[in-house]
């Protein structure tokens, strides 16, 4: 089970690899999640992880967010 904590800094040392100069200005930082995993909260999964990192790559750059739908 994960910490916020351990959370924290796993998502801050991410970042690092993901700049430069800027936050995220390298645009090699893949993510994929999906907020529907939350159910598994008994393990450690927090619904807020998922929209924080959404928030902070729409305020560095919306344009690189590619939301996958489903057709039937």
């Amino acid at each position: 089970m994960n910490s916020k904590i351990q959370m924290n800094y796993r998502k801050k040392i991410f970042y690092k690899l993901a700049s430069i100069d800027a936050p995220l200005d390298r645009e090699n930082l893949f993510i994929v999640g999906d907020p529907k995993q939350s159910i598994y909260g008994f393990r450690g999964a927090d619904i807020e992880v998922f929209y924080d990192v959404i928030h902070d790559i729409k305020s560095y750059g919306e344009d690189n967010i590619i939301t996958l739908k489903k057709e039937l």
